[in-house]
């Protein structure tokens, strides 16, 4: 979004009042929504799961590493 801010600041030569109206409501638009779909599409396919280096759950199978250990069936997130 910061990005987008500036390049049509310096770039496009855009004044305040456009940028109010047209490109914020886009950058909030993204920023709110895409990662709360996101969210809510891993956790529709099961894929939010323990991890073992991190003190909170991401995005994996489980148990972790199943698809490359022998004998050691995926409960979720494994193919």
């Amino acid at each position: 979004g910061l990005c987008a801010f500036y390049f049509s600041i310096i770039q496009l030569r855009t004044n305040d009042r456009k940028i109010r109206r047209c490109l914020e409501p886009i950058i909030h638009t993204v920023g709110l929504f895409l990662p709360f779909l996101m969210s809510l599409t891993f956790l529709s396919l099961s894929l939010i799961n323990p991890t073992p280096y991190e003190p909170w759950c991401g995005v994996g199978m489980y148990p972790w590493n199943c698809l490359a250990l022998d004998g050691i069936e995926c409960v979720r997130g494994g193919r």
